[in-house]
């Protein structure tokens, strides 16, 4: 999980690769999995319990810019 790497690798793509990566679903969504009662593997949880501001607020700025790219750029 290095959440700035994944965003700028799909910011360089085309848009709608990032949102099929996104799949449409929140922070939450995507990260239930990586939750203590999730069924992640272990060192995804640790990961994810460690840098999980980071990796919730990149996965937000990717969503922002997707739907940024949609307006501006169909």
């Amino acid at each position: 999980l290095d959440p700035v790497a994944i965003v700028t690798h799909f910011k360089s793509q085309h848009w709608k690769k990032a949102e099929r990566f996104l799949g449409g679903a929140t922070a939450a969504e995507a990260f239930v999995q990586c939750e203590p009662t999730g069924d992640a593997l272990a060192v995804f949880k640790t990961k994810y319990a460690a840098d999980q501001t980071r990796i919730i607020a990149q996965w937000n700025d990717l969503t922002a810019w997707v739907a940024l790219q949609r307006i501006t750029n169909p």
